[in-house]
């Protein structure tokens, strides 16, 4: 199973939890979600290691949610 963490984007940025999520997800922190799981509708920012987070995130969460997308 592999682990995201939802960093930043609002709440309709991703699909909803699913029935497996729920399951899965129980005694995980509230942000996190199953990558296989997860379809992303528009920007957000994603932790692709949760269990193991840079030790600047707060700053990489800062230069990505400034960050304009080439669309």
């Amino acid at each position: 199973m592999k682990f995201i963490s939802v960093e930043g984007g609002n709440k309709n940025s991703l699909s909803p939890l699913t029935s497996v999520e729920e399951e899965k997800l129980k005694n995980r922190p509230e942000n996190w979600r199953l990558a296989c799981q997860t379809l992303i509708k528009s920007s957000a920012v994603i932790l692709t290691k949760p269990q193991s987070p840079p030790s600047n995130l707060e700053e990489l969460k800062k230069i990505s949610e400034n960050k304009k997308l080439p669309r």
